[in-house]
């Protein structure tokens, strides 16, 4: 297991907390205009703002340029979506539709894109193919808890993963701020506990290997931009997720930098382009 996190009293927590508030003036990225041939169907998207899967799920939403709203689920209640009975990423749309889960909402795209005629059934089942959806589990089992433990290394990494409700329209600042400090200080509190439960003593090592080990078996060839070839399939997002959902962390530019991610990482930033999310609430 590894050492003990110092954690220092609740004085030093809140003040690391309110240094963080500088985010509050963080500039709203750039939006591209959603795909003229996808309709609008009133889309919601219920996320959370640090997790690797609700990030996979607007990036791919992005990439397709379907237009939708963002709705931002309070990590401490998750009052948003009590309603669906589900873990966020949740799907709703304006005729009710429900979708629980990425790979429910992967599909409800796919097949409203290829309803709408924007995307072929040949595309559509190259971007979900077996391949993919394997990758794509890899990630679930391989990735997401060792990178949340690599990010608990340090309790102002672990403040900065809940940053992104310092700028969450939906909550008040006082809930923004309990966010961040409740939330951040449990996460650097129980790193012991998760590195015990899986085992891991240099998360760092285990991270950059594994995602090292994506990159060199699945882009393997000229003509392989992407793990899905010269287009990314969800594999791809999947693992693009994780790095995404560090964008407030320091961990976020160390994946970026890395001689062997850094340049999947930049050919993927590219691809899926700004968001095409309408509103934020």
């Amino acid at each position: 297991c590894l050492s003990s996190v110092r954690i220092p009293g609740l004085g030093a927590v809140a003040a690391a907390g309110l240094s963080a508030l500088w985010q509050l003036s963080r500039p709203t990225p750039g939006r591209k205009k959603p795909n003229s041939a996808a309709k609008d169907r009133g889309l919601e998207l219920f996320v959370l703002g640090n997790c690797p899967v609700s990030m996979r799920t607007r990036s791919v939403l992005d990439y397709f340029g379907v237009p939708w709203t963002r709705v931002d689920v309070n990590p401490r209640t998750f009052e948003e979506t009590e309603w669906s009975g589900a873990h966020p990423p949740v799907l709703r749309a304006a005729d009710q539709t429900v979708c629980r889960g990425p790979r429910e909402i992967v599909a409800y795209v796919l097949t409203v894109l290829s309803d709408d005629g924007v995307l072929d059934s040949a595309t559509a089942a190259h971007f979900f193919s077996d391949a993919a959806q394997r990758r794509t589990q890899w990630v679930m089992d391989e990735l997401v808890r060792v990178s949340g433990l690599y990010q608990a290394r340090s309790l102002s990494e672990s403040l900065r993963c809940y940053a992104y409700a310092l700028w969450a329209p939906a909550f008040s600042l006082c809930e923004r701020m309990r966010i961040v400090v409740v939330m951040g200080w449990r996460m650097a509190r129980n790193r012991d506990a998760l590195a015990c439960k899986l085992g891991v003593s240099d998360p760092r090592r285990v991270l950059f290997g594994r995602l090292h080990a994506f990159i060199d078996e699945a882009i393997d060839g000229p003509g392989h931009a992407f793990a899905g070839g010269r287009t990314p399939d969800m594999g791809d997002f999947a693992v693009y997720g994780i790095v995404r959902a560090t964008e407030n962390m320091h961990t976020h530019s160390e994946l970026c930098r890395d001689a062997q991610l850094g340049p999947w990482v930049e050919r993927m930033e590219k691809i899926a382009g700004t968001s095409s999310m309408l509103s934020a609430r």
